[in-house]
């Protein structure tokens, strides 16, 4: 028709070569001087890519996870429904752009841009994590995963972008490094052991209370090796019983470091149980007690030889209030310590012939 009208023409059509391939030829025809010129060009391969595109569009178009395809200098060519879910970025925000140029966030950063464009010049796929900007301005965490098309010459013809939204992840993974830290320098010794008992982890203060590393007891039971000749078996059992019935328990219990030194400590253990009910960690924590338990032992030994001397003998506060007498003291004055306690003794045994001038002193 363009020839019988005498008017120039572009059209594409398939051939069949002498080797039974097919090939597509990009035809442009122009008259001159009532003569024809007519060439053709070989867009085979450009068809073949434009094929696999389409093929790849309506597979991207069908997934959960963004799809970006960039061409060779890294620009937006198309996305797909769940990139602009994810980003709120559409084609026209993004088309001929790179991802740095609407995404911002870490891209912002001159390390991330340096350190993308070294991943991209490999040209090998690379994954990375980001946090970027969406269209609406709040920040979210991606992870990028980039896949190189190369042409028949070796080239870069396009590269592939996978991202995914793990904003849920890194808050978790930021949690738990959180907790991490805060387990790892709390005064209180922790153990998290499996449910067989064997250790998986303990902290610094752990190690420090007694004396055992994490690198001699990983995978291993502790078993009976805190256990001394002063240790309180009937208070161990009762703490066994407890974790075989998978409750909790509190106790305290003088135990023995490695080098054989005695203390006293505070446990607390709780089984951490899974979805189908059954036990998948044990976490303890063990507190050193033992200057308590020193100090109580030292009043106990006050308390017994105070009750038993002839003498009496009274205990005040800081503001000089009774808060403790002796059985003396009652046989002597007459007065219980119900009577006394919280007051000033002077102001109890004073009488008519007392010297108010001593007391004041005192």
């Amino acid at each position: 028709q363009h020839i019988a009208a005498q008017q120039p023409f572009e059209m594409e059509t398939g051939i069949q070569t002498t080797g039974d391939t097919m090939k597509w030829v990009d035809w442009c025809g122009i008259i001159k001087d009532d003569k024809w010129y007519i060439s053709g060009r070989d867009i085979s391969y450009q068809k073949k890519i434009l094929a696999e595109l389409k093929q790849l569009s309506i597979v991207a178009s069908k997934m959960s996870n963004g799809v970006a395809v960039m061409d060779a200098q890294n620009r937006t060519i198309w996305i797909n429904e769940a990139f602009e879910q994810i980003t709120g970025f559409n084609l026209s925000d993004c088309k001929g752009k790179q991802m740095s140029e609407f995404l911002h966030g870490d891209y912002d950063y001159a390390k991330t841009v340096e350190k993308t464009n070294h991943l991209l010049q490999s040209n090998k796929p690379f994954a990375i994590d980001l946090q970027i900007n969406r269209k609406e301005g709040n920040s979210i965490w991606l992870s990028v995963n980039n896949s190189v098309v190369l042409d028949d010459n070796g080239r870069v013809d396009r590269y592939i972008k996978v991202i995914k939204d793990i904003t849920h992840r890194k808050h978790a993974e930021q949690e738990l490094a959180t907790l991490s830290f805060a387990a790892r320098k709390s005064p209180a010794g922790i153990l998290i052991r499996d449910s067989n008992a064997k250790v998986i982890w303990m902290n610094e203060s752990f190690e420090r209370i007694t004396g055992y590393m994490l690198s001699e007891m990983c995978g291993k039971k502790f078993g009976n090796l805190l256990l001394g000749a002063e240790t309180d078996k009937a208070v161990f059992n009762t703490t066994v019983e407890a974790i075989k019935k998978n409750q909790p328990y509190e106790a305290e219990m003088k135990i023995y470091r490695k080098d054989g030194t005695p203390i006293w400590v505070n446990l607390f253990n709780s089984p951490i149980v899974n979805e189908e009910g059954q036990v998948d960690r044990q976490v303890g924590v063990i507190t050193d007690i033992n200057e308590r338990k020193i100090a109580e032992q030292q009043l106990r030994l006050l308390s017994l030889v105070a009750g038993n001397t002839m003498s009496g003998v009274v205990i005040n506060d800081d503001a000089g209030k009774v808060e403790w007498v002796n059985d003396a003291f009652v046989k002597i004055t007459g007065y219980e310590i119900a009577d006394v306690y919280q007051k000033h003794l002077g102001d109890i045994l004073k009488g008519e012939l007392t010297d108010v001038s001593i007391i004041e002193k005192r």
